[in-house]
């Protein structure tokens, strides 16, 4: 009998470690994933300002892209599944003067939550009717300008990571130096420099990369050219021998089917936002972009 009872008191012990065990590794377990998931949370409104601030941020932000790939930015409506995924988000990083305005409305349902606008120490250009271009990010030297912006504020909410986020920016400036010196090698020794464009989003990119815009077909968002104006470009396209006119997923293209065809050139689809296939990057935007234009240049 007191052999068994020695067996039935090893036998209760050993229940009781195995059940604190049980109990002790699952606590450790949601630990970690509580640690994950109490990263720093941060929206942005389209893929450009979206991929810097995760290149930026890493394991350590967690980025929510607003726009989804193939919407315009001008127009853009946000689904309200998407203000509730805003929800803890402590900023939304935006490009502002018009393209992404709608950013604005969104923080306003979140107390906490504000604008942050990426354009600080860029010189902005000006449009012909006066308003601020808001197409800065198509160029690479102004993309490393808002990528220092990015990991400036990403430091001023999580201060504990400010080192993280400055590594990972000095090593992402040293891919857009790269990048900005690969897209002047693809336009080095074009003779031929005129492009017409469906909407007016590539100055920026044009003044970087020696390239001139000599006519758009969508001065500003949503409005199409006057039957004077259409006369206009096509002139323009004739004298310039302009060959290719670049489109973009989202615009109509009820004005841009009937000149090419009236004029003999081509169309090429262009991406200025990214989204398209093999534009997931701010870094495939511009260089996708790059040899779209850059084919059809003599």
């Amino acid at each position: 009998m007191r052999r068994n009872a020695i067996v039935l008191i090893v036998l209760i012990f050993l229940a009781v470690c195995l059940t604190a065990v049980f109990f002790v590794l699952p606590k450790r377990n949601l630990t970690s994933k509580s640690d994950n998931s109490s990263s720093l949370k941060v929206a942005a409104t389209f893929l450009p300002v979206a991929d810097m601030a995760q290149r930026i941020g890493g394991a350590d932000v967690q980025v929510v892209t607003l726009l989804p790939p193939g919407a315009s930015p001008h127009t853009f409506q946000p689904t309200p599944e998407q203000i509730l995924e805003l929800q803890d988000a402590k900023t939304i990083f935006a490009i502002g003067h018009g393209i992404d305005d709608w950013a604005q409305t969104l923080a306003k349902n979140f107390p906490d939550e504000s604008i942050f606008l990426v354009d600080q120490g860029i010189q902005l250009r000006q449009t012909a009717d006066g308003t601020v271009d808001p197409h800065y990010w198509l160029d690479a030297k102004n993309g490393k300008i808002m990528a220092q912006n990015i990991a400036s504020e990403l430091s001023r909410l999580e201060p504990s990571k400010a080192l993280a986020f400055n590594q990972r920016l000095q090593a992402y400036l040293t891919e857009l130096d790269a990048l900005d010196a690969r897209i002047r090698s693809i336009f080095q020794g074009k003779t031929q420099n005129m492009i017409v464009t469906h909407h007016d989003a590539w100055q920026y990119f044009a003044a970087a990369y020696g390239l001139k815009v000599v006519g758009v077909l969508e001065p500003t968002p949503g409005r199409e050219l006057t039957p004077q104006e259409l006369a206009a470009l096509e002139q323009t396209i004739r004298q310039d021998k302009i060959t290719t006119i670049y489109s973009e997923p989202e615009l109509s293209t009820q004005q841009l089917v009937p000149l090419a065809h009236d004029t003999g050139v081509k169309i090429e689809e262009t991406d200025p936002e990214g989204g398209s296939a093999g534009m997931a990057s701010y870094q495939d935007i511009l260089l996708k972009n790059a040899e779209i234009f850059a084919r059809n240049l003599d």
